[in-house]
Order: structure tokens, then sequence, then C-alpha cells
């Protein structure tokens, strides 16, 4: 059986980079203490009101993004999701030219409390560059080189592009 791919969907899951995410989560700390509380007393309608409230707050905590190709149409956009929907601008896939691989660096602190050590973490991005270098769209973000190279060399292939792995000394394939 023959398979046709028409849509792909490269999630990259919850990101917590909402402005309001470190104050919702203090919001749904509250409001979950307040609703064990509540049920423990049972005042069912200080509960319901509660655990109503710490549901919407998670939601909004969370910030899911994507990365979203529509092969029949061949247009490719980066999307946010809120609950079922999605939005985000579409673009053709003639707009960009290749799959690029890029070593991104961090820096991660210790993981003891009063640690002052930190040591440099290497990420790997899989980004689609644009013609005019504008419109650029990260793929995916890799901790590990071998993952991000099957990564690219499989899309590369599916969306008929070539790539180039400037890690490895900006090799073209």
């Amino acid at each position: 059986m023959n398979t046709i791919i028409k849509k792909i969907n490269i999630p990259a899951g919850a990101q917590f980079n909402s402005p309001l995410s470190l104050l919702l989560f203090f919001v749904v700390l509250f409001l979950l203490f307040f609703s064990v509380k509540s049920a423990a007393q049972f005042h069912i309608f200080d509960f319901i009101f509660s655990f109503l409230g710490l549901f919407i707050s998670f939601v909004f905590m969370m910030d899911y993004r994507g990365v979203e190709i529509d092969i029949s149409k061949r247009r490719i956009r980066s999307y946010r999701q809120f609950l079922f929907l999605k939005w985000g601008s579409w673009f053709l896939l003639e707009e960009y030219t290749e799959l690029r691989l890029k070593a991104a660096y961090g820096r991660v602190r210790g993981a003891k409390v009063n640690s002052c050590k930190s040591y440099s973490q290497t990420y790997y991005d899989v980004v689609l560059i644009s013609k005019n270098n504008t419109k650029n769209i990260i793929l995916k973000e890799f901790n590990r080189y071998d993952k991000s190279l099957q990564f690219i060399e499989f899309y590369a292939n599916v969306l008929h592009l070539p790539y180039v792995d400037d890690v490895k000394q900006g090799a073209h394939y």
C-alpha cells in the first residue's frame, strides 16, 4: 500500500515562553491548594470554581508551538496552538532554497542551588532558509548531532531541497 503524505506536523511542544507563564504558575499553585482545601471541607462551589480556574490558567500557561508543512499545497507555517486551534502565516515552499544544520550554544547552571559552576550545552537547529533570508523557520532543535542529521536528511528528501551542514564546516549535500 502506497501512502502519500499530505500534511506534516513537527511539534515543538509546550514552551512556557509566555510572558505571563511565571505569574500563571503561581496562580495555578494557589488554585490547586485552594481546590484541595475546598474539596476537603466539602465546599463544592469553591471547589468547582477553583478547579475551573486551575484548568484555564494551566491552558494559558502552556505555549504550544510547532511547524506544519502542507505537502499537497506546497506551503509551510510556524504555528502557535491553543487547545485544537492553530494559527500562523503560511508561506510557499518555493520561497525556500535549502535546509541548514546550525549549532547553537547555551550555558546551563549547575544542579545545586548554590552552585556557581556552569557548563556549555550544544544544541543543533535545523533551519529552513528562505531566498531573501528574512523568513527562515527553525524546524526543530536537537541536543544530539546524530538525531539532527537524520532529521535534516529525511526532510531534505521530503521537501526536495539541498541541505548544508554548518556544524561540519559547511558540508553540502
